[in-house]
């Protein structure tokens, strides 16, 4: 019994980081979106209303996995940065 119990935790335990991932990725399309490009994957920036040449250079990644977090970092780092000057509250 016990074994069964441990099974379904495992699969609510998947379930609930895929979803969570799902959200994040919904949230992070507004920043950018991630793209194959050759070996790597990347991100392109979308339209953020901050201007091009304030963004960082998008990083060439192993995974898509990987550009999605380096994108969630980099634009944690950006709002962080806009916030301190004051005009995101």
């Amino acid at each position: 019994m016990r074994m069964i119990a441990d099974a379904i935790e495992r699969g609510l335990l998947d379930a609930n980081y895929k979803a969570d991932l799902a959200s994040k990725r919904r949230a992070l399309s507004a920043w950018g979106t991630v793209e194959r490009k050759g070996n790597a994957w990347t991100w392109q920036w979308t339209g953020v209303g901050i201007p091009a040449k304030w963004l960082p250079k998008p990083l060439e990644c192993v995974s898509n996995d990987a550009a999605w977090l380096a994108l969630e970092a980099t634009v944690l780092v950006i709002t962080r940065d806009v916030r301190r000057i004051g005009a995101g509250g």
